[in-house]
């Protein structure tokens, strides 16, 4: 963004001198556009860590017990070790809630200019919602089945 009255005042000033005085087309086209794709990115790569680590808990768990089918077996020596190993981790809903509130700021912001920003919230709204639901019953069949 560019604000004139900045580079009267100071050519060296780092912020306010860029090439755009406003959102016309092309800042759409350039700036715009950056900021979608981010956000598709976001909606997919997000998430990636609360899928891998409970997978690669479940082969934690798989080698704790030798694979076996009972499943009673563990190679845990203290009852410390075996709830860290077989209890999933703590749900962080202050960073999950402010991870949420970003997402809908920032569609809701660019939208005016990009009408699809309104279809990427709802994308990782619904895969936050189905992913959040997912883990919660994974972790209360984890619990349950001791």
């Amino acid at each position: 963004m560019s604000i004139p009255k900045v580079k009267e005042y100071d050519i060296n000033f780092p912020l306010f001198t860029g090439t755009y005085n406003d959102f016309d087309p092309k800042w759409y086209k350039n700036i715009g556009i950056t900021i979608l794709f981010s956000m598709i990115i976001n909606s997919f790569s997000g998430h990636i860590g609360y899928i891998v680590f409970p997978i690669l808990n479940g082969f934690s768990k798989c080698f704790d017990s030798g694979c076996g089918c009972d499943g009673k077996a563990t190679k845990k020596r203290t009852k410390r070790e075996y709830m860290e190993l077989y209890t999933g981790p703590d749900f962080d809903i202050g960073a999950r809630y402010s991870e949420i509130l970003f997402k809908i700021f920032v569609g809701l912001l660019y939208s005016s200019g990009m009408p699809f920003m309104y279809v990427t919230i709802l994308v990782y709204l619904i895969i936050n919602y189905w992913l959040d639901k997912f883990l919660s019953k994974l972790n209360i069949i984890i619990l349950f089945s001791f």
